[in-house]
């Protein structure tokens, strides 16, 4: 499978260029973050998943709204689309979380909202890693539909969003600017340098 990362240099990754020289200091805040009684969701890196046990252990209700549809145990993947509040998986960039909110709100649709691969896989350019993709346009439609409403719920109902970002950069399309959670073609689709840039 070709994509660009092949040729990029050492500089564009953080593992190879940073990681092993970078000094993490931290600066205490006097005021508490969370209170008593917060529902509290997450959105973002791995990093976003990786504490919501700490949150729960701490006595806060961390908010799941994961498909609770007849395809709900289709969602389910190895990209960590389960660990956050509503099966949206990683989420890298701000413009990217905020194309998500206006996606689930109804005031944006991605031009290249699918991908077919052969004759009967439908893939979600969004989550493009989920174990199963649809099988037809009818199930790909209610599975989105659904994710979407997931997506409103969780900014409706928890009173403390968490999102922390990524480590990666943004792809967007050309065609209408909506951002990739990976660049097209390494996880499923097809990169076309021409609909496709970092």
């Amino acid at each position: 499978m070709e994509h660009p990362y092949k040729s990029f240099p050492t500089r564009a990754f953080w593992k190879r260029a940073v990681a092993g020289n970078f000094d993490v200091t931290s600066v205490p805040s006097a005021e508490t973050l969370l209170r008593k009684g917060d529902i509290v969701a997450s959105a973002g890196s791995c990093f976003a998943a990786h504490m919501v046990p700490y949150i729960e252990q701490a006595g806060f209700q961390y908010l799941r709204v994961m498909n609770k549809s007849a395809f709900g145990s289709l969602a389910r993947d190895n990209f960590g689309y389960s660990d956050f509040s509503a099966d949206y998986g990683n989420i890298y960039t701000v413009r990217q979380a905020v194309q998500l909110l206006k996606r689930a709100l109804g005031l944006f649709k991605p031009a290249e909202d699918r991908w077919v691969i052969g004759d009967d896989l439908i893939v979600d350019p969004f989550r493009p890693g989920l174990k199963y993709p649809a099988a037809s346009a009818a199930e790909f439609g209610f599975l989105t539909a659904q994710h979407l409403r997931d997506v409103r719920q969780v900014f409706s109902e928890a009173s403390v969003f968490v999102f922390t970002l990524g480590l990666t950069e943004a792809w967007v399309s050309t065609i209408d600017g909506a951002v990739f959670p990976a660049c097209p073609g390494t996880i499923r689709g097809e990169f076309d340098a021409a609909r496709h840039i970092p």
